[in-house]
């Protein structure tokens, strides 16, 4: 590059101009630019070169991490939830559309995806999370993810997720895991125990009490049936 001056300088005086570069990667980790100036009659040329030596940093990028967390086991038969958080720890915010991709394990299916700027679609167990409004530096982002929970799904799953966006150059952190517990669906559990006060007697009427408890995880979902064979002709001793 050439600078012409076509004005006189005076004596004492000084002139400047500012020279505007582009910065690219092969400028890293610095540069050294040097300039020298002349003009018809200087004759003295030992300081008629300067350098300036700048360090030059790599350009701002986003840097997104994600995590993966949920609340209390799942149980077979409902619905579970998990939260998903993009976080932006780099020096420049997203500049492009933020996508999060997330593979259901077997015995879980999608239900629905809910959080403000994100959209939702899915083929297959791979469920697409879009968000396409940038993520400032030191700002994140977090949707629900709302799943049906089957029986493949005990004794418990990990699910995963991965971040992407242009520009982000550091993948080590794109990557999540939330290993998650399963229960059985709840079911109930019936037992009956028998009782009567004191003895029966011949020609009158005896009275056995009849108590069934359900002591397992669920109502009983419809009839409850009993079945009592009584037998009167027992003797003495017999069960």
């Amino acid at each position: 590059m050439t600078a012409i001056r076509v004005g006189p300088i005076a004596a004492g005086a000084s002139s400047s101009f500012d020279l505007t570069a582009a910065i690219g990667a092969a400028a890293l980790p610095g540069v050294t630019n040097s300039a020298s100036a002349s003009t018809p009659g200087d004759n003295d040329a030992s300081n008629d070169r300067g350098s300036d030596a700048t360090a030059v940093n790599p350009a701002a990028v986003p840097n997104l991490s994600v995590t993966k967390t949920h609340v209390g086991n799942f149980t077979v038969g409902t619905n579970g939830t998990w939260t998903l958080t993009v976080a932006n720890s780099g020096s420049a915010p997203t500049f492009a559309a933020t996508t999060v991709l997330d593979t259901l394990p077997p015995g879980i299916t999608y239900v629905a995806g809910s959080g403000s700027g994100w959209s939702f679609s899915t083929i297959g167990s791979v469920v697409t999370a879009i968000r396409l409004g940038s993520i400032a530096v030191g700002g994140n982002s977090s949707f629900d993810l709302t799943v049906a929970v089957g029986a493949a799904a005990l004794p418990g799953v990990t699910n995963s997720a991965t971040v992407i966006t242009p520009g982000d150059t550091s993948p080590a952190n794109d990557r999540a895991s939330d290993p998650t517990l399963v229960n059985p669906a709840p079911v109930p559990n019936l037992s009956i125990t028998k009782s009567h006060v004191g003895d029966f007697t011949v020609g009158t009427n005896g009275t056995w009490t009849i108590q069934v408890t359900n002591s397992g995880s669920a109502a009983t979902l419809g009839t409850t049936r009993l079945i009592d064979n009584v037998d009167v002709t027992q003797k003495d001793g017999e069960d």
